[in-house]
């Protein structure tokens, strides 16, 4: 199987979970409370023994996959060719630091849960909002587009747009429900904490 072929299965493979995840963080609309109970309830699947275990390996194996790809090809011409390779990039970036600052989190401060609390903490606190605001909608925006590309490719044009266009509207509502637009998110003392203690600001 080629490097092509291999990171389009893992990306077959990893759809279900991207879009519960996504469905996940858009129950925000009804506030935090119902985003947590969606999110406890996601994990009583993908937190079963040695499923998580797969799915992080399944994102690794698909960054580094998708990574090497960008570096041994050039941006193909057009402007779908350029957001193809843009997206792809972007997308691994979010990805590496996301999965791995959820791990990091979870090893060195074991009381703050990595839910939506932890998301909110840093996009709600400044100076850290500056960055994790805009980090947010930019891996949204990327995976959204990365798919548009591919639908561009085979001929779904409406689709297509469709989907370029949705990325960035979803990534602005989840930040803007984390932030409290759709209700007031208050943060457990551990987060609190995790944003007053353990950052050295």
């Amino acid at each position: 199987m080629t490097l092509r072929g291999l990171h389009r299965a893992i990306g077959v493979g990893l759809a279900l979970f991207i879009v519960a995840h996504l469905g996940n963080h858009l129950m925000i609309l009804g506030g935090i409370e119902l985003h947590s109970a969606g999110m406890d309830g996601l994990r009583a699947i993908y937190r079963l023994p040695g499923v998580e275990h797969v799915l992080i390996a399944a994102f690794t194996v698909q960054i580094v996959v998708g990574l090497i790809q960008l570096y041994r090809r050039k941006p193909r011409p057009g402007v779908w060719g350029r957001a193809q390779w843009w997206s792809g990039l972007i997308l691994g970036v979010f990805l590496a630091q996301h999965i791995s600052a959820t791990v990091l989190t979870r090893v060195v401060y074991p009381l703050v849960d990595t839910n939506g609390y932890w998301a909110a903490s840093v996009v709600q606190s400044s100076p850290f909002m500056w960055y994790f605001a805009p980090y947010y909608v930019a891996g949204v925006t990327a995976l959204f587009v990365h798919v548009a590309c591919i639908l561009w490719g085979r001929q779904h044009r409406r689709w297509a747009i469709g989907a370029a266009v949705a990325g960035p509207i979803l990534g602005v509502v989840i930040v803007s429900g984390l932030m409290g637009a759709f209700g007031q998110v208050t943060l457990p003392p551990a987060h609190q904490a995790y944003i007053d203690n353990y950052w050295p600001f």
